[in-house]
């Protein structure tokens, strides 16, 4: 199994760098089904901060805009809650205050879940970072970017997370 993952998770993060919004999201979700299947502990940590760095944080607005319509979206149907805050909350904040609105707005998408991992009460100081970040795109210059994080204050009925 090993084999698999030193081969495959190259492959889907040339994908993710390289190919249009369709395939790079499909190798998102890929990536996210092939670190949960992988027994390396280590090389698991190391690609999550690969991806965190590379797409959350990335210079291009396109890899952080599929970092949070494909990898977090995949993180949170693969991992627990828990891996969840400690390997990709900080990039999606970093994405709630993003310089590109279509990046923003797709953001909101992910706040009901993002709001959910933080249900614990120690979290508390975390999920306060996060509504002070809702708040601010309620008011967001953008009226796409207001009315997306409009929907997710609403419990994220008709966010989509797939829209460009």
């Amino acid at each position: 199994a090993g084999s698999i993952f030193d081969r495959l998770l190259p492959c889907a993060v040339r994908v993710m760098r390289e190919a249009s919004p369709p395939p790079a999201r499909a190798a998102a979700l890929a990536c996210c089904s092939l670190l949960r299947a992988s027994r390396n502990a280590a090389a698991r940590v190391d690609a999550f901060r690969k991806l965190a760095r590379e797409f959350g944080k990335g210079e291009r607005w396109q890899h952080r805009l599929l970092y949070v319509g494909g990898v977090c979206e995949g993180a949170l149907q693969c991992f627990s809650a828990r891996l969840f805050r400690v390997f990709f909350l900080d990039a999606v904040v970093f994405c709630l205050a993003d310089r590109v609105p279509n990046v923003r707005r797709r953001a909101c998408g992910l706040l009901p879940s993002v709001r959910a991992a933080l249900a614990d009460p120690a979290h508390s100081g975390l999920l306060e970072g996060v509504s002070a970040a809702q708040a601010r795109l309620l008011s967001d210059p953008d009226p796409d970017v207001s009315s997306a994080a409009r929907l997710a204050s609403e419990g994220g009925a008709g966010v989509c997370l797939c829209a460009g």
